[in-house]
């Protein structure tokens, strides 16, 4: 996995706070391979008739063509573009001793990984494989995107419990199967669907590394609020990648769900986390006081359409201009089949974040089109 180490200074629109949004990747040594020797031009070495060499650009300009210069690759090669620069061009730090900022988030972010794992792991023992309680009321979607999904060939596996290797290993154990038989006893078999409601820890990681890097100093002191908060796994996410200095807010209607998120929170000993019972249509103060949030298409499984309709509506009257929302999938993709009685753009707009998926993931496929489904918007100003 290849993670961003260094932030360029665009920064959210509308927002009135500097949120660093395209992450590059500082160059480094690679072991024992020899950085390209380059030969620098002066005007006194050119041949006649020769054009004088371009003018020199200041650090502040060379940034911006390169990360202009990123944006034009190939989002998939975006890791083997960055690959061939570490490898051809070598930057020395003579400040040998002294841990770098990338190098101390790193270690945290590692940190991270491993209380998400703990957590996961000890859920394993008192969650079904699904993590679908019998408390909830899950409603098969009849049109949109989701409409593809029946209950008799979609399988829940929750995706921040098990990992795409532990499946694996529940389809070897019998436990699942990754295939169902259309005719019963013939060999006419087809895939199984697979659904998750949950975010995966490397999604979790990327969302508040890459995205919204929450050990950002600009980020201190901001709300995340997760809707439809569930197992919690975005509120640990709030807490462990940023120490703490972020608030995170849940807001989930499930009792069981919500007494399972207290419990973990309060014998983690977590800090600045709040997990709030309730309709999301009670809690437009919540709403209006966040600077960012996560969806994970919470409507399209637990509400009817015109439920659907009625928290949408709600969201975009009472979220702030300059809020960021992280949704997966593209809330574009979850209402085309609504009557919101507005437009997405005239609402939101989108911030393209396939770049910063591609610098995430490396040469990981699986990894790059999981992150790229969580899409990434801020509100727009309020017309007058």
């Amino acid at each position: 996995m290849m993670t961003s180490t260094r932030e360029d200074q665009l920064s959210l629109k509308y927002s009135g706070w500097d949120l660093p949004l395209v992450p590059t990747r500082s160059s480094s040594p690679r072991g024992n391979q020899k950085a390209r020797q380059l030969q620098v031009l002066t005007a006194s070495s050119l041949e006649p008739g020769l054009s004088p060499p371009m003018a020199k650009l200041s650090i502040e300009h060379a940034e911006q063509e390169f990360i202009a210069l990123l944006e034009r690759v190939e989002p998939r090669q975006v890791a083997q573009f960055l690959q061939w620069i570490g490898d051809s061009f070598s930057v020395v730090d003579g400040n040998r001793n002294a841990p770098s900022d990338e190098e101390t988030m790193d270690v945290d972010a590692a940190k991270a990984d491993c209380e998400l794992r703990d957590i996961a792991n000890e859920m394993k023992s008192i969650l079904p494989t699904s993590a679908v309680l019998p408390s909830e009321n899950v409603l098969w979607p009849v049109n949109g995107i989701d409409s593809d999904c029946h209950p008799n060939t979609t399988v829940h596996v929750d995706g921040f419990l098990f990992d795409e290797n532990d499946v694996d290993d529940l389809v070897d154990q019998g436990q699942i199967s990754r295939n169902f038989c259309r005719d019963c006893g013939s060999h006419k078999t087809a895939p199984l669907t697979f659904i998750s409601h949950s975010l995966g820890a490397d999604q979790l990681r990327y969302m508040f590394t890459s995205l919204v890097p929450l050990r950002s100093p600009q980020m201190a002191g901001r709300i995340v609020v997760d809707i439809g908060s569930r197992l919690g796994t975005v509120l640990y996410g709030v807490h462990y990648f940023s120490g703490g200095a972020v608030k995170a807010i849940g807001i989930e209607m499930n009792r069981d769900f919500c007494d399972l998120q207290n419990r973990f929170i309060q014998s983690k000993n977590m800090t600045n986390v709040e997990v709030i019972c309730d309709n999301l249509l009670n809690q437009k103060d919540v709403i209006a006081s966040a600077d960012v949030i996560t969806m994970n298409n919470v409507f399209s499984f637990f509400m009817p359409e015109e439920g659907q309709i009625k928290c949408w509506r709600f969201l975009a009257e009472h979220m702030k201009p300059g809020c960021v929302l992280i949704h997966n999938p593209s809330v574009e993709s979850v209402v085309e089949h609504l009557d919101l009685g507005f437009k997405i753009p005239q609402w939101l707009d989108h911030i393209s974040t396939e770049h910063q998926a591609a610098l995430f993931a490396g040469s990981n496929e699986e990894l790059f089109e999981d992150c790229e489904k969580l899409t990434m918007y801020q509100v727009r100003p309020r017309s007058q």
